[in-house]
């Protein structure tokens, strides 16, 4: 999305697929950052490490088992609660990097979940002087709240699209990003539609053609709005 030239496109809104339920229009999402945490330690062999080797695979873990679970975790959240979810541990004894994504719907929970990171980094360094600790973090997106709230327009057309459809729109959040994210922030306000799928990223994931039918009617009601407008 960051390479779509919106000069060019020329539009005044945009619209995602990419919501579950029908009727679904989502004008929130989670605000993201990525953090990277690179652990450096002393390899030396086996037969002759005892009081010289520092393991960075064990540091890793070490620094993985004390992120907080509980209330901070995806598997232990839901709703508005943003999580700190460490997804890839790589490495050697020598050199180990953890990768995480930080994950809430406000600025200032992302940044206590920053601090939190920070955090552990330095108590790990604390523990082990030796090693090399530091972290890093990437802005991935922002909740596209933000923009939205100040030109509703997009959401209010789709919401009368699914109104003449004889369809039961609901305003909501996604608990992830979309596309649509980005595009808001740039200054394409972007609201995100139900698409017909069920179960996402699973094994038993699947799509009612049906409610896709629909999503796709929706979307024409839109653009048939824009034509009209533009007619007169």
């Amino acid at each position: 999305m960051k390479g779509l030239d919106l000069s060019k496109l020329k539009a005044t809104a945009g619209y995602t697929l990419d919501a579950e339920l029908l009727g679904d229009i989502q004008m929130e999402t989670f605000s993201a950052d990525k953090a990277t945490v690179e652990i450096n330690g002393i390899a030396i062999h086996p037969c002759c490490a005892k009081g010289v080797m520092v393991n960075a695979l064990r540091l890793a873990a070490h620094f993985v088992a004390e992120l907080p679970e509980e209330g901070m975790s995806p598997e232990s959240t839901e709703g508005k609660e943003g999580f700190i979810h460490p997804y890839a541990v790589e490495g050697t004894a020598a050199a180990a990097r953890v990768a995480l994504i930080l994950r809430d719907f406000e600025l200032e929970g992302l940044e206590e979940k920053r601090q939190i990171v920070r955090s552990l980094c330095a108590s790990l360094q604390e523990r082990e002087p030796r090693a090399s600790v530091t972290c890093s973090f990437h802005e991935q997106y922002r909740n596209m709240r933000y923009w939205l709230d100040q030109n509703m327009e997009p959401v209010q057309v789709a919401e009368k699209a699914m109104e003449d459809l004889k369809i039961v729109s609901r305003r909501g959040s996604i608990r992830g990003g979309t596309d649509g994210s980005q595009l808001t922030a740039r200054g394409l306000p972007t609201p995100n539609l139900f698409a017909g799928w069920h179960n996402a990223h699973g094994p038993l994931e699947w799509a009612s053609l049906g409610e896709m039918q629909l999503s796709l009617e929706v979307v024409k009601q839109i653009i048939s709005y824009h034509s009209n407008a533009e007619g007169k």
